[in-house]
């Protein structure tokens, strides 16, 4: 199944993302959450997916849900039946199945939000107060493949999110923390607040500050976590083995999340945050290094016809087009390559 080319409609009357959306099935969960790390670039589309999903499943005693979700899974064409592999092949729906698919998630809706309100009228104000007190708004924001992205919180702390990266804060801090959440690579420049600690959750690893400027990397091919702190004074607490290390200016912290090493060591402002001006730069970078770096950078796909011979490679690219990058690349590693829009062959 092609899900890159799904719309809202096609995913919200998909039998696998409806077990991931429910938590029922696990092989399901697991495949979506896989996916949708995949393709970060659909993180908005499956948010609203959610969210369209979220008016539909509403609250229902569970004699009735039961009953309301057995007709919606018949009106769409979905039994009953164990969960089948998922397999990448393209199926292609009739447009006449679509437009019942959509009236029949319509009807859904219809169906419960009138069981619900009914029983619900009298308290759904006082409910609806209760949730937003207890669960504060979330944000997300993100940095597409090929772009950068600058965000600025409520108390003056300045963010500046790597390309594919993912970052999680409510919309209003509490009164005891200012607490966000991470995927990715992201540099901090974080307000002063002797009340009101910034903790950063990435990866395993808790970076906490008063106020400073730092950068962290959650790099999931190398299954690792780097903190560098650039000014101030950051605390940072692994917490698979419970230990707290403190940083100075120019030290950098790498935790492995495999083993659960941890590394000290100081750092070159140069080598770790050439990113956030566009500086591309490669210490002994093996091949899967360097197709990481250049895919998210300038959002493209690179396939190996043939994998060339590194040793690894040392080298800068300073605010370069993805050509100019490649040709340096080839006549240091000694390969050849096409570039057709945004997928590149090498051989």
């Amino acid at each position: 199944m092609d899900y890159k080319n799904f719309d809202i409609e096609d995913f919200i009357t998909e039998q696998s993302f409806i077990n991931y959306y429910l938590g029922t099935n696990l092989t399901d969960i697991e495949f979506w959450e896989e996916w949708v790390k995949r393709n970060p670039d659909k993180s908005e589309l499956i948010i609203e997916a959610k969210s369209r999903l979220d008016d539909i499943f509403i609250k229902l005693p569970d004699n009735e849900y039961e009953e309301e979700y057995s007709r919606f899974q018949k009106s769409i064409g979905i039994t009953n039946s164990a969960p089948t592999k998922i397999n990448p092949v393209v199926r292609k729906m009739p447009g006449w199945w679509s437009l019942n698919k959509v009236a029949a998630v319509v009807a859904f809706l219809v169906v419960c939000s009138l069981l619900y309100f009914t029983r619900n009228v009298q308290d759904s104000g006082k409910n609806l107060a209760e949730a937003e007190l207890s669960e504060p708004k979330i944000i997300e924001k993100f940095a597409r493949r090929g772009q950068k992205n600058t965000i600025v919180l409520k108390d003056g702390s300045k963010i500046k999110l790597n390309s594919g990266s993912k970052i999680e804060f409510p919309e209003n801090f509490g009164e005891k923390t200012r607490e966000v959440f991470l995927e990715g690579e992201a540099f901090f420049d974080v307000e002063h607040d002797a009340t009101r600690p910034f903790i950063v959750n990435s990866g395993g690893v808790r970076t906490k500050v008063l106020g400073t400027s730092f950068n962290i990397k959650n790099s999931k091919t190398h299954n690792k976590v780097e903190v560098a702190l650039v000014t101030g004074k950051v605390e940072v607490f692994q917490q698979v083995s419970q230990e707290k290390i403190t940083l100075a200016p120019h030290e950098l912290l790498e935790v492995n999340s495999e083993t659960n090493r941890v590394v000290k060591r100081n750092f070159e402002p140069g080598n770790e945050l050439g990113w956030k001006d566009g500086i591309i730069q490669f210490k002994e970078a093996k091949l899967n290094e360097i197709e990481e770096v250049l895919e998210s950078w300038y959002d493209i796909e690179i396939q190996f016809k043939q994998i060339p011979h590194n040793k690894g490679f040392t080298g800068e690219f300073d605010n370069e087009s993805l050509e100019t990058v490649l040709q340096g690349l080839s006549y240091a590693i000694g390969f050849k390559f096409k570039l057709e829009g945004n997928k590149v062959t090498i051989y």
